[in-house]
């Protein structure tokens, strides 16, 4: 089995299923070959991949379903997956073991939470059988008792066999499952908020399916070629940033409370992904439709055929070298590079900070002028402070996290400041400065908060997601110079400081 992984690789666990399977059916051209095409990754790393190329599955890295969580008359724990002949093979088996359990099926999940600003991509063959869901999708599960939960689920494909066409149905989609308690539909039933498409595709072909899963947009694709982005569609533009869907008719009242808030058609309850932990997830079900009829005997014997699962990034956000890495304080200091807010990306900058009892420190971002474009503050009681050009919070905005003090006095610390320029599009056109902090000896190992661009009712980020205060305004200035100022006058309490494009390289 040939695994790169930021995960742990330990001892193999597994569990085989007793051989009942039909024919194999003959695997097509691989990556490389004639006939078969890939996306272009070059500029990104393959962070982690499972080619399940060995005799047993890596329960260390993988968990299957709970075999008691029946769905669809169906169990699916580890007895219906096994590694074999290079590929994970999710089972589809009848067995009629009690009024509830008709079949048993295949569901297994990274452990991992996937990050974001990934592509991720999986080559499998459906199983050879209508009323049969193939599924590559992403759930999240909620701590602490990490139970699947309704929040938010991303469909990069849920592929069925369509009799009517004898091809393949692939349903790509997201929904926001936050939204159903809510939301109603027009005969006022509770209904998910949802958007996406369907693809037609060759059912008994291997086939690679891939999604980049960035903060600001997702891109599905198929072999390659880009298929739908989740932040677009020609009806509903603003989707991914407004919500993440509209219902196919909405109950009057919802459509009054949903519509037209800011002139545009899709606003929607000021939803849309807000960065909940998401998992990669390969399953499938007995499962038949109209268009999909199940046919027990058809079914029975059938395996979805995984041949590998991979997750690349950029390189550009795993470049641990900063832009300017200063280890002595001073009172102001030049940029190595400077900055522009009128173009759309990510700043980071980064202080070791030792607060002293009753001392206020602050960092400000100049221009060629010396004028302000932001300041980060750390405040006499430890509470952050933040803004774009002028400072727009208040100390009550990120004081308390979780009940402790979010700078503790005389304790090193790692402040990290995140401009995202052009955060929002359109009407909202603003930029964001967002601040984090944690003692310094822990900064190392946390994982960037994700950042979240939706936009609440006066057009401010309405989530934080990690970010322990985030506001927003506008700025097209070029951030040149970095000040340092302490209400006791040293700088003592200041440490390194860094500067660049990406989380990792202000905090390693």
């Amino acid at each position: 089995m040939k695994l790169r992984a930021f995960l742990l690789i330990a001892t193999l666990h597994f569990a085989v299923l007793a051989s009942c399977a039909k024919e194999t059916p003959e695997t097509p051209a691989r990556p490389g070959e004639e006939g078969y095409k890939t996306i272009d990754l070059s500029g990104y790393r393959l962070i982690f991949s499972d080619e399940f190329d060995g005799k047993k599955m890596n329960w260390n890295i993988w968990a299957a379903e709970n075999p008691d969580n029946i769905k669809h008359e169906t169990s699916r724990g580890p007895e219906a997956v096994e590694v074999r002949d290079g590929e994970l093979r999710l089972n589809v088996r009848k067995v009629n073991r009690s009024e509830k359990v008709k079949w048993i099926a295949g569901y297994v999940y990274l452990k991992e939470p996937l990050e974001n600003n990934v592509y991720i991509e999986c080559r499998f063959r459906s199983g050879a059988s209508s009323g049969v869901n193939n599924a590559f999708w992403l759930a999240c599960k909620t701590p602490p008792n990490n139970t699947w939960c309704n929040k938010y689920e991303v469909d990069i494909v849920e592929a069925r066999k369509d009799v009517r066409t004898g091809k393949g149905n692939g349903h790509l989609a997201y929904h926001d499952w936050k939204t159903y308690p809510y939301a109603l539909d027009k005969n006022g039933n509770k209904c998910d908020i949802a958007a996406g498409i369907a693809v037609e595709h060759d059912f008994d072909k291997y086939h690679v399916w891939g999604l980049w899963y960035g903060e600001n947009e997702m891109i599905y694709y198929l072999d390659g070629e880009e298929l739908w982005r989740g932040r677009t569609s020609k009806t509903y533009p603003d989707q991914y940033y407004t919500g993440v869907g509209k219902a196919p008719v909405w109950n009057p009242l919802e459509e009054q409370r949903a519509y037209g808030k800011y002139g545009q058609e899709d606003w929607n309850y000021l939803g849309g992904y807000n960065g909940d932990k998401m998992h990669i997830i390969l399953a499938n079900i007995p499962w038949g439709s109209a268009w999909s009829p199940l046919v027990d005997e058809e079914a029975d014997g059938t395996w979805m055929a995984v041949d590998y699962v991979r997750i690349y990034k950029p390189e550009a956000l795993l470049d641990p070298t900063p832009d300017t890495d200063l280890r002595e304080p001073r009172a102001e200091i030049a940029l190595d590079k400077t900055y522009s807010l009128a173009e759309d990306g990510c700043i980071y900058f980064s202080a070791e900070i030792t607060k002293k009892p009753g001392e206020e420190l602050t960092l400000t971002f100049t221009d060629t002028d010396n004028a302000p474009v932001g300041k980060v503050i750390v405040d006499a009681e430890g509470s952050l402070l933040t803004g774009i050009t002028r400072l727009t919070s208040s100390k009550a905005a990120a004081s308390v996290v979780q009940g402790k003090q979010l700078v503790k006095d005389n304790e090193k610390t790692l402040l990290v400041c995140r401009i995202t320029a052009k955060a929002a599009r359109g009407k909202y056109d603003k930029d964001a400065i967002s601040v984090w902090c944690a003692p310094a000896a822990d900064a190392a190992k946390a994982p960037e908060p994700y950042f979240y661009p939706n936009l609440d009712e006066n057009g401010n980020t309405s989530a934080t997601q990690g970010w322990y205060i985030n506001q927003k305004g506008y700025s097209d200035e070029v951030i040149r110079r970095v000040a340092f100022i302490s209400t006791t006058g040293e700088l003592s309490s200041f440490g390194r400081f860094r500067a660049g494009r990406n989380f990792l390289c202000v905090t390693r």
